[in-house]
């Protein structure tokens, strides 16, 4: 189980670890906690400046997520959006063209190659 991060430089370290093994060191991320009521209903959210390369990723708080089904692995959140940020350039193509199937299963895929580069790093560090 995942100790969980409980502050805005806890989210800026896993920033820290991720961002140059994803190829995002020309860009400048930032990274907080937010509430629910920020996020509606999503665990995280990412905005982007493209021309200025530049990130904001929001992630939803600890409190509001013991209080909801959400999962507690923070680390995947932040991981699954700074996919968002290393695709922005696809994202960008099927924002435009507004179709839900297609968003769908970006989602998919960026969840499962997050979750597939999170647990090939815990395991290689209980190795």
């Amino acid at each position: 189980m995942e100790t969980i991060k409980k502050t805005d430089d806890d989210l800026k370290k896993i920033v820290a670890k991720w961002q140059p093994r994803l190829g995002l060191l020309d860009w400048d991320i930032n990274i907080k906690f937010v509430d629910a009521r920020t996020l509606n209903d999503n665990v995280a959210s990412t905005k982007l400046s493209t021309h200025l390369q530049r990130a904001f990723i929001t992630v939803l708080d600890i409190e509001d997520r013991q209080k909801s089904s959400k999962e507690h692995d923070i680390e995947l959140d932040t991981v699954h959006e700074l996919l968002h940020v290393r695709l922005w350039l696809q994202d960008s193509i099927i924002n435009q063209r507004n179709n839900d199937y297609e968003d769908i299963i970006r989602e998919q895929s960026i969840e499962h190659i997050a979750r597939a580069l999170i647990t090939t790093d815990r395991q290689n560090n209980t190795l």
